[in-house]
């Protein structure tokens, strides 16, 4: 197997795994509000020791690929604390100072460009979920539409592998979720 195909490999297995990782988590985080509105969830399923495997995946996609799987994780830790203003965490920052951080963090560990890749295909992401699951405005995949392509323009060669790879998860995803129903 040639190199290329090698490091393509590792990136499409490091979003996956990274995506599985987040998936749990906003499963633990979300189990009472999709509990009480009956909305398929890991953790309401399998119980609170899913969160195991949530640390597996990240563990095995930091092995396949460390530098992404930091920019996915902490990007999705941002866009999903950019919603939640109004608690203080441990760190005693609000939920924008916690975003804040994620990016900083992102940006030290990463760079500019694997960040500015990670944050458009999770808020893009975050778009199209938001869309498909709460029929929100036809803006949305629009929007995500635009942050794909500057994900794409900013680091081309992460950028379609990492979109391959969350298409090939949502599809997973919602193939999952009609079986465990």
């Amino acid at each position: 197997m040639s190199l290329a195909i090698f490091d393509a490999l590792r990136v499409v297995l490091a979003a996956l795994l990274s995506g599985i990782a987040v998936k749990i988590m906003d499963d633990c985080i979300d189990r009472e509000y999709d509990a009480a509105l009956v909305l398929p969830n890991l953790s309401n399923r399998y119980g609170t020791g899913i969160v195991a495997y949530g640390m597996l995946s990240l563990l095995l996609a930091c092995i396949s690929h460390i530098t992404l799987t930091v920019a996915l994780f902490t990007s999705a830790y941002a866009v999903g604390m950019g919603f939640t203003d109004t608690t203080t965490y441990p760190t005693r920052l609000r939920g924008r100072g916690e975003v804040l951080l994620a990016i900083a963090v992102s940006l030290s560990f990463t760079g500019f460009r694997i960040t500015v890749l990670a944050l458009s295909v999770m808020v893009g992401a975050q778009l199209i979920d938001d869309w498909i699951d709460e029929r929100k405005f036809f803006r949305y995949p629009v929007a995500a539409l635009g942050l794909f392509c500057m994900a794409v323009l900013c680091a081309t060669e992460y950028a379609l592998l990492v979109l391959f790879a969350y298409a090939l998860f949502f599809a997973l995803e919602r193939w999952v979720y009609r079986c465990l129903q």
